[in-house]
């Protein structure tokens, strides 16, 4: 479960994964909305700092998060 939050005046977003206790699954793919497939965005995760560059087009695209601990939360902001 997640949600994604863009400001697109900033170039700038959120998102935040959760993993339910009775998740059977830990990891998935998840695609991002309202970017732009030629820009690069730094990705950060407040847990574990820089995580590095990806294209808007590889972001569409779906970006992989292991949560393998149930329950757990993910946020990372590009």
């Amino acid at each position: 479960m997640g949600w994604q939050f863009h400001r697109e005046d900033l170039g700038r977003g959120v998102i935040q994964l959760f993993r339910r206790a009775n998740s059977s699954l830990p990891s998935t793919t998840v695609p991002l909305y309202g970017l732009q497939p030629s820009t690069n965005y730094t990705l950060t995760a407040w847990e574990r700092g820089a995580m590095g560059m990806m294209s808007g087009s590889e972001l569409r695209a779906g970006l992989e998060v292991a949560l393998p601990a149930a329950p757990a939360v993910c946020s990372e902001v590009n």
